[in-house]
């Protein structure tokens, strides 16, 4: 008797798993059933980026973004060359450098720009960004930088998921040109964290929230922000000598 009871409680326990996994996908009403469609916007140079919808049961989730979003490529390359990474290393130290390289800042920040103002309010967009720079005058080095981007609340939300990830292995693991990986929000892609800066708040390990319509991105006032704080002068010093190497080394067509 106790057997057949044990028996009966095996066979119902998949059920009941089943049952409790369709109830948590109606309650929560997200991701069990959800799917993504992307449309193709911009395409230029080694720049790319797509506007992502997530669908439930075929229809739009509403994600209540303030797009269209009119931000000037100008003021977006001032906010994106503010953050930074750190890649911690085992028995090394620590290696801080921009999130985007200065190299294809322009093209990220006019991409940014363009793709926030056509999107939806619904749409997020996915960017991605090659650099293609030789080194020793020997051979080509291909790395790729990718982020998640949106504005809500009054905050653009920059997610990152790649910064200069060397596409060396993914080239040489395919005989035919290989599919580069996309940004997703919440999906950990790359082992880095962010550097924490009064420029803006962290939204996650990976991600940071700023205020774009602060008088600080303005051109006058970053000038004379960055006049009195040190720290961030030494920074730009930093950045600076990283352009002037690029600028030696990188193979990449100019920007129009």
């Amino acid at each position: 008797m106790i057997r057949s009871t044990l028996g009966a409680s095996t066979r119902f326990r998949p059920v009941l798993i089943v049952a409790l996994a369709l109830f948590a996908c109606a309650a929560f009403s997200v991701g069990c059933a959800s799917t993504v469609e992307e449309r193709e916007f911009y395409d230029e140079g080694e720049t790319t980026t797509l506007l992502r919808t997530r669908l439930a049961g075929g229809e739009p989730i509403e994600r209540g973004f303030q797009h269209p979003a009119e931000i000037s490529k100008e003021r977006l390359r001032r906010i994106l060359s503010t953050i930074r990474v750190r890649f911690d290393k085992p028995f090394l130290d620590p290696e801080e450098k921009p999130a985007i390289a200065r190299a294809i800042l322009p093209d990220v920040s006019r991409a940014l720009s363009e793709s926030l103002a056509a999107a939806n309010p619904n749409e997020e967009i996915a960017l991605s960004a090659l650099r293609k720079s030789r080194r020793f005058g020997v051979f080509t080095e291909e790395t790729l930088t990718t982020f998640v981007a949106y504005v809500k609340d009054d905050l653009l939300t920059i997610s990152l998921s790649r910064v200069d990830w060397n596409l060396s292995n993914l080239r040489a693991s395919s005989a035919n040109k290989p599919q580069l990986p996309k940004p997703r929000l919440g999906e950990k892609q790359m082992d880095f964290a962010i550097v924490p800066s009064p420029d803006y708040r962290p939204a996650g390990q990976q991600a940071v929230a700023i205020r774009y319509a602060d008088p600080r991105w303005d051109v006058e006032d970053r000038a004379s922000r960055n006049a009195s704080e040190p720290a961030q002068t030494q920074a730009d010093s930093e950045e600076q000598a990283e352009e002037a190497e690029d600028a030696s080394t990188d193979v990449s067509p100019p920007t129009p």
